[in-house]
């Protein structure tokens, strides 16, 4: 089924009275084809490529390492992941925010990704590169480290670690606008899209030149809405967002992206991350399948479904939905991973095929190095006693 068969879903998601007519047509058309949509669109895969529907599940980890010694601990994990898993991401901040962002200290970080036992894949973060002009992060230029990190982790194959894992990059469909770290790659017939979406108020503090951030900004939006477009034609039962920056999920979103005026200077400059959720608000009341937003940057563990209340609120500011789109809504759900120093865990998240929810999150404990037991002797989505040192329980607290 072509998306252009599937987008009138979207306008059946929102009351089609005669005053948002307009803007849901434009808000489909901008999903059908948004400006610079045809060079950056990934063709849907074949029935064979797409691979059938069946349980898999990945890791979660970002904000580490930090401080002295939790490079070890970081090697320890990736050098031992569980048997049972296919992939694992990194959510970015792969140094804190003070100490040099040099080539040395970026190198070790990047071979020990390269130890992974599975293909693990990277999310930049904003101590990596937007946050390096700070004089405590050495004065570099931070456009010099995002230009470094791109020569060294986003190249083909696109993930670290062993195993194979088909990753595409923007820059690959769009060599003139495409970003290089912008990735997409499907597990079974579920869709993963990652951007670089930093902390640091999405890079504002760093005072990066307008055009560029600009030009980011435009990148990532096109490729969210390819990503959006490929899982609809491919019929995924859903989908998976990774960015590094917490967007303040709980401010909610006042409506679509499209058919609006662009978000202004002071806009951006008391929400940086307003386009985002409202990029995300309309993708997802467009999609008919399940939305999981991964996250770091604020460092502790969370799995919520932060915009259950926002429906009232949104009809409020003039935008009627339908029952369809409140419940999309309701379910999107966040999880937010672990980071420095709560270090005595990481997240696991697997797909259960045919469960309602969909995805199981736990947090697992981290572990001495091989002493992983093997995938029999731990069921998928089983998590042992967690080690005294982070307040958590084993698994996520469900928040409203």
């Amino acid at each position: 089924m072509t998306l252009a068969t599937r987008a009138p879903r979207h306008a059946r998601a929102c009351n089609t009275d005669p005053s948002r007519r307009r803007l849901l047509g434009a808000a489909t058309a901008a999903i059908v084809a948004p400006a610079g949509y045809a060079a950056t669109a990934l063709a849907a895969p074949t029935a064979s490529s797409a691979g059938s529907a069946r349980r898999f599940g990945f890791g979660l980890i970002g904000d580490i390492p930090y401080r002295w010694g939790e490079a070890t601990v970081l090697a320890n994990l990736v050098s031992a992941w569980p048997t049972d898993l296919d992939f694992a991401i990194h959510l970015g901040d792969l140094k804190a925010g003070v100490g040099p962002c040099s080539d040395g200290l970026l190198e070790s970080r990047a071979r020990i990704l390269e130890r992974s036992t599975i293909p693990l894949v990277y999310v930049p973060g904003d101590n990596e590169w937007t946050d390096c002009g700070r004089v405590l992060a050495g004065a570099f230029d931070p456009l010099d480290r995002l230009a470094w990190l791109r020569r060294r982790f986003f190249v083909p194959p696109f993930h670290r670690g062993r195993g194979a894992l088909a990753v595409h990059s923007q820059h690959e469909r769009d060599p003139v606008h495409g970003l290089p770290e912008n990735l997409a790659w499907t597990r079974g017939n579920i869709a993963f899209v990652s951007i670089n979406l930093p902390g640091s108020r999405d890079g504002e503090a760093a005072k990066l030149p307008a055009a560029q951030q600009q030009a980011r900004r435009r990148a990532n939006e096109r490729w969210i809405r390819a990503a959006f477009a490929r899982a609809s034609a491919m019929g995924s039962p859903a989908i998976v967002v990774a960015i590094h920056a917490d967007p303040s999920m709980q401010i909610g979103a006042d409506g679509p992206l499209s058919g609006r005026p662009p978000v202004d200077a002071e806009q951006r400059r008391r929400d940086p991350y307003l386009e985002f959720r409202r990029l995300l608000f309309e993708m997802t009341i467009g999609f008919d399948g399940q939305v999981l937003l991964v996250h770091g940057d604020t460092h502790r563990f969370r799995d919520d479904h932060p915009w259950r209340k926002l429906a009232p609120w949104v009809e409020r500011a003039g935008y009627p939905l339908s029952a369809l789109a409140r419940r999309r809504l309701e379910t999107l759900r966040r999880v937010e991973c672990f980071g420095s120093p709560l270090l005595g865990a990481w997240v696991r998240i697997d797909w259960i095929p045919g469960r309602e929810a969909g995805f199981e999150v736990s947090a697992q404990p981290i572990e001495p190095a091989g002493a992983n037991e093997p995938a029999a002797r731990r069921p998928a989505g089983q998590s042992p006693t967690l080690p005294r040192g982070p307040r958590n329980a084993t698994r996520a607290e469900s928040r409203g």
